[in-house]
């Protein structure tokens, strides 16, 4: 099949709509019923329209997928921060998320590293804030509240802990991405917390068809990728000579885009940047072509892992190392000298299949206890009232 097509400059791609019908791979399980369920998640559009974060995204899409071939039928909405876009829930006004949560039967805060270190002069900010409100807004509607499959870094503040606490025992059921998330957020919270993993591995996600090869390295660096491991890629990466596909996975300005030009500037070779108007099933794409892939964002390491491709995952926080581990893929360390860094690109390996199985099952923990939120659901008023689109 040819490579897919590049997506045009200029106008962002639009996010995926919401309430589509249940896929017709749903799984033939009976479940708690479920008519309507929000998903609040970091997804957020920049000043130019486009999605900050491809990871976000995609977890949140993958979310959505496994939700209704779960709960076939469940009308999936899901917030997104930035901007009105038709079908998706804004964060701002309060007042419009409070009336999406009210009008579900389930309010899910769902995948990526929703539990950070984020405190200001003013106090809490940022994600934390934001779960605080909609932790609070859910249990004054009496709406169930899940946290489901996220990821906990950082929580050092005495304030952002107490936060995070105060979140962690509003939430009927919580899951956790990684085994460091799950024993930092039992420890803050007090409380269970379930063992899964990245919503990308859930049954009934649809990653896009398998793509041509073609014949390159892809790389993903963050913005704080030191000039040691950019000089060493440069260096195995010109003595390699395969062209390079340059993935900026969180496409703000200032993030990883001046890292993967200041890697470009140092090569001979042919270098194609990944657009930044780009959906995360063309981003999927152009990893799963390359021949190998080495990477600091998690989901680059994730899309590479799913694709079967050999990956080198730069162990620059916590969730990428715990990734790494789950799937005894080659770790590079992010300060390793040259020398290092050759050895290491020269004998990464595909994620091995039976981990890559193993952390599909544990996966399913996190619908497990979706199904207790679900459970002690009940049906909202404005679900019962009215048909699901």
């Amino acid at each position: 099949a040819p490579p897919a097509a590049a997506p045009p400059r200029g106008r962002p791609s639009p996010p995926a709509p919401d309430g589509l019908a249940a896929p017709p791979h749903a799984a033939a399980v009976s479940p708690p019923p479920l008519r309507r369920v929000l998903i609040c998640s970091a997804t957020a559009l920049d000043e130019d329209g486009a999605i900050v974060s491809v990871g976000d995204e995609a977890l949140v899409d993958a979310l959505a997928d496994a939700l209704r071939h779960r709960y076939p039928g469940v009308d999936v909405r899901r917030t997104l921060k930035g901007a009105d876009v038709p079908g998706r829930v804004p964060v701002r006004p309060v007042r419009a998320l409070a009336g999406a949560i009210r009008a579900s039967d389930l309010v899910i805060a769902g995948g990526g590293t929703m539990f950070q270190e984020d405190v200001d002069t003013r106090g809490i900010a940022g994600l934390l804030r934001y779960l605080i409100v909609v932790a609070t807004t859910a249990r004054g509607c009496g709406v169930s509240f899940a946290i489901t499959a996220v990821g906990a870094e950082n929580l050092r503040h005495r304030a952002s802990r107490a936060a995070a606490r105060y979140v962690l025992r509003r939430a009927r059921t919580v899951s956790a991405r990684d085994a460091a998330t799950a024993a930092l957020l039992r420890e803050v919270g007090g409380r269970d917390v379930a063992l899964a993993a990245d919503t990308m591995f859930l049954p009934g996600v649809r990653l896009p068809d398998p793509p041509a090869p073609d014949g390159s390295v892809a790389v993903s660096l963050r913005a704080d990728a030191p000039d040691s491991l950019i000089d060493g890629l440069a260096e195995w990466l010109a003595a390699d000579g395969r062209p390079v596909t340059l993935v900026p996975m969180d496409r703000r300005a200032h993030s990883d885009g001046a890292a993967l030009d200041a890697l470009a500037s140092k090569l001979a070779q042919p270098c194609h940047v990944v657009p930044r108007t780009a959906t995360w099933q063309e981003v999927y794409r152009a990893v799963a072509a390359a021949d190998v892939c080495v990477g600091m964002r998690l989901h680059f390491t994730v899309f590479a892992a799913l694709a079967g491709r050999p990956t080198v995952v730069v162990g620059s926080a916590p969730k990428t190392r715990s990734f790494a581990a789950d799937l005894d893929l080659r770790l590079l360390e992010p300060r390793a000298e040259a020398a290092w860094i050759g050895a290491v690109m020269d004998t990464a390996t595909p994620p091995d299949p039976i981990r890559l199985a193993t952390l599909r099952t544990r996966a399913e923990n996190a619908l497990a206890a979706l199904d207790e939120a679900v459970g002690a659901a009940r049906p909202s008023a404005a679900a019962a009232s009215s048909e699901l689109p």
